[in-house]
């Protein structure tokens, strides 16, 4: 679109037409949405309420939950429609203040760098006294995420403190045994371990729980799986957990009570633990049989049902050759998915898992029409242009992969989130079209001067993508040198940083950056 069929204009004018295109739709709404309405939720999407927040909770003596999200999140919206919108959630928000962080309200990212909070979502619970307790599991069943929330919010102990324990061989709790079960340890563990330490210290509480006095079977059962999706691959721990994996699968309760773990790593326990496929296929048939999953667990179980049968094919083969009878059930199946009427929230859950999982089988027709018709009704429509420009990226199909993520950034909302599509679409550029000099050149230049308007463009996730934006035009640099666009772009950059307050750390980081393009 655009540069590809219009005469080139100056480049001045590039820039001046881009930049004024970029600050037309550089939108950052007053408020956002509370994640529900059954509870008073508090916006606190800069420092100073925040903060008020803390005081507030400081002087009740209650508990404080932050959530940290984003309106286009698939993930996010799952969880403000299983958890957030439930009556058990509402009786439990009496005992504690929640807390809601917009990743996209102008500066927010500075928050995120505050907590060491990456992925959304994010669902973190400290004390009364501003000490923070857990952060809630990202995938799970909503009985089990609130499994977990009572279970942190009684036992009253920091994860940390609570691990700690545990690797001494002292006393642990029954909330606390929870707690380490539940915890997403792939998520920002730099929390409570450096991230090399991550995957020992799992493993080691998996084993040690095996022998902890009346500990449940399904704690027990739960951390050995749970070391296991984290990267656990010691022999002994492997051996209980294939022997503990098969225990589950021949019951129906068991199957249910490990849900989650059958939702996100079915496959990965299958191929990891040996356990026969025809075992995992069974137990996820009879989950979904058993009824009561969400509409957004539904498509997630379509998704890891194609993961299993793509065992023993390469990851990057597009056209996987799937079975005749698996392609036929997973056509049906998210046939009878998009006839489930759905809200905007589940509606955004699920629709991408579809598409995906279209995509896993091979069938990407299939996927780009469901993402099509479905771009009217989303509420974050250019969520799925940027699934879109993915789906032909992988096809081979250039012009139309680059026309969907110009399309996603144009149409992207939040300071944040427009710098992450724009940069994803920079990088495109750049390894699809690097002969379009002029037309990268243009994109980064807007795209350092609309992240200027943001006071947090080089915090968190912001600064992630600044990083990846250098990096990008680091390689596009080898692959075709580009010393003029380069030094353009650097001088743009390098005057975003000399604009930046000396004692604001974003500086050097800016600087940084910068220097990398010289």
């Amino acid at each position: 679109m655009g540069c590809n069929s219009a005469p080139m204009k100056p480049l001045h004018s590039l820039v001046t037409a881009a930049l004024a295109l970029a600050l037309s739709v550089f939108t950052t709404p007053l408020g956002a949405a509370p994640p529900s309405n059954n509870v008073d939720w508090q916006d606190s999407s800069s420092p100073a309420a925040l903060d008020s927040a803390f005081s507030k909770a400081k002087s009740a003596q209650k508990p404080l939950l932050l959530y940290w999200g984003a309106t286009w999140c698939p993930p996010c919206n799952q969880l403000k429609k299983t958890v957030f919108q439930t009556e058990t959630f509402a009786q439990l928000a009496h005992g504690f203040v929640a807390v809601h962080v917009d990743g996209d309200q102008r500066g927010a990212q500075a928050l995120g760098q505050r907590f060491q909070v990456r992925g959304y979502p994010t669902v973190v619970v400290f004390s009364a006294s501003g000490q923070e307790l857990f952060r809630l599991p990202s995938g799970g069943t909503p009985e089990q995420i609130l499994q977990a929330l009572s279970s942190g919010l009684g036992d009253g102990k920091s994860i940390r403190s609570t691990l700690s324990d545990a690797l001494e061989g002292k006393s642990v709790s029954q909330a606390g045994w929870r707690m380490l079960a539940f915890y997403t340890w792939s998520q920002d563990g730099a929390v409570v371990l450096p991230e090399p330490e991550v995957v020992p210290a799992v493993t080691r509480i998996a084993m040690k729980a095996q022998d902890a006095p009346g500990l449940s079977p399904e704690i027990r059962s739960r951390l050995l799986l749970k070391a296991v999706s984290t990267g656990g691959r010691d022999p002994q721990l492997v051996a209980q957990a294939k022997s503990q994996l098969k225990k589950i699968l021949q019951r129906p309760a068991t199957v249910r009570q490990h849900a989650d773990a059958i939702l996100t790593d079915g496959a990965l326990l299958t191929e990891v633990l040996g356990i026969e496929a025809r075992l995992m296929r069974a137990a996820m048939t009879g989950l979904q049989r058993q009824g009561g999953l969400s509409l957004p667990d539904q498509a997630g179980l379509i998704v890891e049902q194609v993961k299993l049968a793509r065992l023993g094919i390469p990851k990057d083969n597009p056209y996987p050759n799937l079975p005749g009878p698996v392609l036929t059930q997973l056509k049906a199946d998210v046939m009878a998915m998009k006839r489930q009427p759905m809200d905007g929230y589940e509606r955004q859950a699920v629709i991408p898992s579809l598409g995906y999982a279209l995509g896993l089988a091979g069938l990407w027709s299939d996927s780009d029409q469901l993402l099509r018709e479905s771009l009217a009704k989303s509420h974050s429509d250019y969520y799925l242009m940027s699934q879109l420009g993915s789906n032909a990226k992988k096809q081979g199909k250039t012009k139309e992969a680059l026309s969907w993520y110009q399309q996603s950034y144009e149409k992207s909302v939040g300071p944040a989130t427009r710098l992450q599509w724009g940069v994803g679409y920079l990088a495109s550029l750049t390894e699809l079209a690097p002969d379009e000099s002029s037309r990268i050149e243009v994109l980064a230049i807007s795209l350092i001067r609309e992240a200027a308007q943001d006071p947090a463009a080089f915090e968190e996730r912001s600064g992630r993508s600044m990083q990846r934006l250098v990096r990008s035009l680091e390689e596009w640099n080898k692959m075709v040198s580009q010393n003029k666009s380069m030094k353009a772009i650097q001088v743009s950059l390098e005057g975003v940083c000399q604009r930046i307050d000396p004692a604001d750390r974003q500086r050097v980081f800016c600087l940084g950056l910068a220097e990398r393009m010289k």
